[in-house]
């Protein structure tokens, strides 16, 4: 661990010298860009996983950084094929040419938790075979353990609380051990293809369980461009003629995996563009299911009440559904939190993308939660990073989409149904029905 730890201080201050001695100039923030890149791809998965979430992040960061960043979506360092072979012998209890028709030596991907290989089965079906990285749970213990260790010597001077840097280590600790466990993705896949059969063109690849490991997965091979293709090629000029357009996409995306997805138990929390493949004919595929998070019924119905607000630009809705959904301390004081969210939703009101996002507009709600005693549930927090990803594709491909128009009726009849089946549900709707009246009237305002 200490040699883990002095690698990471290493870096870190090899990039502040970096930063230091860099010249003016316009390609400035190319090359501070690209050294950010370096310093996360030699630091491995964990600081990998954060330079992906940065790098869909314009409204956040300079340009020229997401488009350095970009290249931890889809790129990482080859594995030699033997040592992925040996994986799967070691994981299947059978050698390669037991278990495949054919095997390419070729990966067909490399990401920072894994390596794709294409294969076909003895049945003829064409698979993708991704095996995990030797040595990838070690180096994110190892990695948990430092941040612990740097948190304990510098967390006071980020965090006030104690505990909530706890729940932040903790939960990045459970995120990446649930996506370096393979039968964990196998059985999310399977529940995800059950919750989304009824989704508009919206398909989760067949997985097959008898050859998935916790270090190996096995499921169907799906043809079509990833997302982030997609906006490389936007950005380019150089973009095919699709039978769909880009506005059509981005809403279809939006409305069954950001709206939808809180009327189902779970959601797909991981939907950076890597992870989103498109179809000659617009289907779009789902990849990647290490982290999907569960919302109980409770949770969803509070949510989509704190979107809705968030849509109406409503402090009074955000204030409501906060209550349900966080915890609020002894400090905590409305006179000071209300003029700063009526700030934020007068600027986010009809915004563009290009303007104000989703995310930022989240993110600006949590910090004036966090700053006067609201500690949000971290299942909203997941919800945000995927509404961050969600986000990039947007800001890429149609940045003067605004999302609380499209939206807001959408999540005003989602909350009414579900108010309606409360009512039905109750076995006292009398004793109820003045709590009932108040809510249906504070959402219809």
């Amino acid at each position: 661990m200490l040699r883990r730890l002095l690698i990471i201080l290493k870096e870190a201050i090899s990039l502040a010298v970096f930063y230091y001695f860099l010249g003016p100039g316009k390609d400035r923030d190319q090359k501070a860009g690209a050294r950010l890149r370096l310093s996360c791809e030699r630091l491995g998965a964990t600081f990998i996983k954060l330079g992906q979430m940065l790098s869909m992040r314009p409204d956040f960061i300079p340009t020229a950084y997401c488009l350095e960043l970009e290249n931890l979506l889809d790129s990482a360092p080859y594995i030699a094929t033997k040592k992925i072979k040996q994986t799967i012998n070691k994981e299947l209890g059978a050698p390669v040419d037991k278990l495949f028709k054919d095997f390419s030596n070729q990966p067909l991907a490399a990401a920072s938790l894994s390596q794709v290989h294409l294969a076909t089965l003895f049945s003829g079906e064409q698979v993708v075979v991704k095996v995990l990285r030797p040595g990838t749970r070690k180096l994110i213990s190892q990695d948990i353990k430092c941040i612990r260790l740097i948190g304990k010597l510098f967390g006071r001077t980020i965090f006030k609380n104690k505990k909530n840097l706890l729940d932040l280590i903790n939960t990045l600790e459970s995120w990446l051990a649930k996506e370096t466990d393979y039968k964990n993705e196998a059985n999310n896949m399977a529940v995800m293809a059950s919750e989304l059969k009824d989704a508009k063109r919206i398909v989760v690849p067949k997985v097959y369980k008898n050859l998935s490991t916790k270090d190996v997965l096995v499921m169907e091979y799906v043809e079509g461009q990833s997302m982030l293709e997609i906006i490389r090629l936007k950005r380019s000029g150089e973009v095919p003629k699709f039978s769909f357009s880009f506005q059509e996409l981005v809403e279809r995306l939006i409305e069954e995996m950001g709206i939808n997805s809180l009327s189902r138990p779970h959601f797909h929390a991981d939907l950076h563009p890597a992870n989103v493949l498109v179809g000659e004919d617009g289907t779009i595929f789902l990849l990647d299911f290490g982290l999907i998070q569960y919302f109980d019924k409770r949770v969803r119905k509070n949510t989509t009440l704190f979107m809705l607000g968030m849509t109406m630009s409503s402090p009074e809705l955000i204030i409501s559904a906060s209550r349900k959904l966080a915890t609020f301390s002894p400090e905590y004081d409305e006179n000071k939190v209300y003029p700063l969210l009526s700030e934020a939703c007068d600027a986010y009101k009809n915004s563009p993308a290009s303007q104000m996002s989703n995310s930022q507009f989240l993110m600006k709600v949590f910090n004036i939660g966090m700053k006067n005693g609201i500690t949000f549930p971290w299942n909203l927090i997941l919800y945000t990073r995927s509404a961050m990803h969600l986000d990039g594709m947007v800001l890429n491909l149609c940045p003067d989409f605004v999302f609380s128009e499209y939206s807001r009726q959408k999540f005003l009849e989602m909350y009414g149904e579900m108010m309606i089946k409360d009512i039905l549900s109750l076995p006292h709707i009398v004793e109820k029905a003045g709590d009932i009246i108040e809510e249906l009237q504070r959402y219809g305002r």
